[in-house]
């Protein structure tokens, strides 16, 4: 059987392609870790967070994080400024080149504060406005842990 090699149809395969879609992983010992490709966003988009061009792994990079009410949703945006009231650091992990690939943040007092269910390691899409000034993200929503009413309610016959 015949077919025709028209290569143009295809896309080659490169193994050193980051991953498409921005996505979070929070751990079960409380740590949020951002996948290469968000963390790849973020440096694009280094001059929304105020700090103009003045961002680098080196100097810091902090999440400010938020919590939407019933939904439990997360919100967070990012700053270089260490101060800023409920900042997080942002620890990169390096893979050469000055070019991290990924990033992680403690968080478990965040998620012990909003009573966010974190026993198991789950992964989130991170959802975000598509425009270079925009320094605003949105993860969840997080399953909560049961009250202990909810938990009695449960166990009864």
């Amino acid at each position: 059987m015949q077919f025709s090699s028209n290569k143009a149809n295809f896309e080659r395969f490169a193994r050193n392609i980051s991953p498409v879609n921005a996505t979070v992983t929070i751990t079960n010992r409380g740590i949020m870790l951002l996948n290469k490709a968000f963390v790849e966003m973020l440096i694009l988009k280094a001059p929304a967070t105020g700090a103009a061009s003045t961002w680098t792994m080196d100097n810091g990079l902090y999440a400010i994080l938020y919590r939407r009410g019933l939904s439990n949703e997360m919100g967070m945006e990012f700053t270089t400024e260490p101060r800023s009231p409920g900042a997080f650091k942002i620890t990169f992990r390096p893979a050469g080149a000055a070019k991290p690939s990924g990033a992680s943040i403690r968080i478990q007092t965040y998620l012990e504060h909003h009573c966010v269910d974190y026993r198991q390691t789950r992964r989130y899409p991170v959802l975000y406005e598509d425009s270079e000034d925009s320094n605003w993200y949105k993860v969840g929503p997080m399953p909560c842990i049961p009250s202990v009413e909810d938990a009695d309610d449960a166990v009864q016959p």
